[in-house]
């Protein structure tokens, strides 16, 4: 999907919602997460409460409460989406792809094999086409290269990428 399609794509506002609230909460925890190191680091140059190695020890503590909220957002994301009927949950797995600003080519390609998995379920095959041809395959996995070769088999839009 282009972006310009993307600004006049009409979107389910009920899936539109509950993305937002994950993306809120996602960049809420990181904001949570670089105050507190801030404020570690403000304690540890005004006073000296502390040693070095209780500071770097509280710091890898902030910085792994960091990684796990990210892994509970990302549970609690997959669990709100899980819950949703196909097509709102095709909806809100394309509205997330469409509003992360940052990601790797891994991160990407299972994005996209969502997406392409749900569009094959909705019966869209040239969206499942398009999307397939978006995949990275060299950053693919063993496993999703197979996906990737499935799902090109469906659609008949395997060529000689493969």
């Amino acid at each position: 999907m282009l972006d310009s399609e993307l600004k006049t794509y009409p979107w389910n506002q009920t899936v539109k919602k509950k993305a937002r609230r994950v993306f809120m909460l996602r960049w809420l925890f990181v904001i949570l997460a670089a105050a507190a190191i801030f404020f570690l680091t403000y304690q540890k140059l005004t006073t000296n409460v502390w040693g070095l190695t209780a500071f770097l020890c509280q710091l890898l503590a902030v910085i792994e409460l960091a990684f796990g909220l990210q892994f509970v957002e990302a549970g609690w994301s997959r669990k709100i989406s899980s819950r949703m009927p196909l097509d709102e949950h095709y909806e809100y797995a394309l509205y997330m792809y469409h509003i992360q600003s940052v990601r790797d080519l891994a991160t990407n390609n299972r994005m996209l094999l969502l997406i392409a998995s749900l569009e094959i379920q909705l019966g869209k095959y040239d969206h499942a086409t398009q999307t397939i041809t978006q995949i990275s395959v060299e950053k693919c996995t063993p496993v999703q290269f197979k996906t990737v070769v499935l799902y090109a088999d469906l659609t008949g839009s395997r060529s000689g990428r493969y």
